[in-house]
């Protein structure tokens, strides 16, 4: 009987043993589940500040160009280009809008070019370019082929754009 009571002793106390050891277990898991959520909340903040910024202009003027700047920048683009006065159809500003509710502004002024290679078009567009103000031509369509000897012309419209910093004013 001695024996006996011993043997059930001795499984007691392994059986607590096992018992705490997987308590213990459990605490552990706990806790890493309790900083695995936290650090899931902090990158599901970093995620949206990310988003957030990917949305955001990487270069943005201070001020909206001067629409009555717009014909010298197109003048030394169409120089730049090989282009003649005669391939400049005219162009149209718009008034600057406010990118969704962002901090940003957006300018855009339509241009049209007529009889102008794709490699004028493109000289044309890069010459347009002004990456310290945020300017490029965003959108370009070609339309109206031609060909004039060997070479194949078009006419296009590009929208040049600017983006400008324009923070919401408080009142």
């Amino acid at each position: 009987m001695n024996r006996t009571r011993l043997l059930v002793v001795v499984a007691l106390v392994l059986l607590a043993l096992i018992t705490l050891n997987q308590v213990g277990a459990a605490w552990q898991a706990a806790a890493r589940l309790q900083a695995d959520h936290s650090d899931l909340t902090l990158l599901r903040g970093q995620l949206t500040e990310i988003r957030e910024l990917s949305d955001a202009p990487t270069i943005a003027a201070l001020q909206v160009e001067s629409p009555e700047l717009i014909p010298n920048r197109i003048d030394q683009a169409l120089a730049r280009a090989g282009l003649t006065s005669r391939a400049f159809a005219g162009h149209t500003p718009a008034e600057p809008r406010r990118m969704g509710t962002s901090e940003f502004v957006l300018r855009t002024v339509d241009i049209s070019l007529n009889g102008c290679t794709v490699a004028q078009i493109a000289a044309f567009a890069q010459a347009m370019r002004e990456d310290a103000d945020g300017t490029v031509v965003r959108d370009l369509q070609l339309h109206s082929p031609s060909q004039q000897g060997r070479r194949e012309l078009w006419d296009c419209e590009l929208v040049l754009t600017q983006v400008v910093f324009s923070p919401k004013s408080d009142s």
